[in-house]
């Protein structure tokens, strides 16, 4: 009668059989595994967590991340030509004519034409603003969850290094 390997003690297990490394990786392996010990693989890890539990917030949201962008552009009630918008976002005009339809269709935005003017305007409706407000309230009280935990010099630490690594990583990607 055999028994299966699965119930026996780790220590006396019998060893994993050797796995095979697929041609042409094992030549760069040892840059990946010194990549692993780098400050930039630990920013690569730390911010693919984030992203995951940005993400799990997002479900909790009442806008999505779409909306929420235009919406925060907005917050100062100027009504915006759909070329504006999209310069202001750096998104191309056709993602932006999406968007804004979209947020038109959920009654976050409205458009009009000023008389005498060619271009239609775009500008945010009272159901927007308090949709965004609840938003924005439940997304700040999440940062203020987190800041909480840090002392008062750890915060301000921690939000003057992410300003200066966001400032100097997007000079980095500029350079490309």
């Amino acid at each position: 009668m055999m028994t299966s390997n699965r119930s026996a003690h780790p220590a006396t297990a019998p060893p994993a059989p050797a796995t095979r490394t697929p041609e042409g990786v094992g030549e760069h392996l040892g840059e990946h595994l010194a990549a692993q010990q780098s400050p930039a693989w630990a920013m690569a890890t730390a911010l693919a967590r984030w992203e995951k539990v940005r993400r799990a917030s997002e479900l909790k949201s009442r806008l999505g991340t779409a909306d929420r962008r235009i919406m925060w552009l907005f917050a100062d009630r100027r009504p915006r030509t759909l070329r504006e918008i999209a310069d202001a976002l750096g998104l191309e005009q056709s993602t932006v004519n999406r968007q804004v339809n979209a947020a038109l269709t959920e009654g976050l935005l409205v458009r009009f034409r000023e008389p005498g003017q060619s271009a239609r305007l775009v500008t945010v409706t009272d159901e927007g603003l308090e949709r965004f407000s609840q938003d924005l309230s439940l997304h700040l009280g999440l940062f203020e969850q987190a800041l909480g935990q840090l002392s008062a010099e750890d915060q301000t630490r921690m939000i003057e290094s992410l300003e200066t690594f966001v400032a100097h990583y997007g000079e980095a990607v500029a350079r490309l």
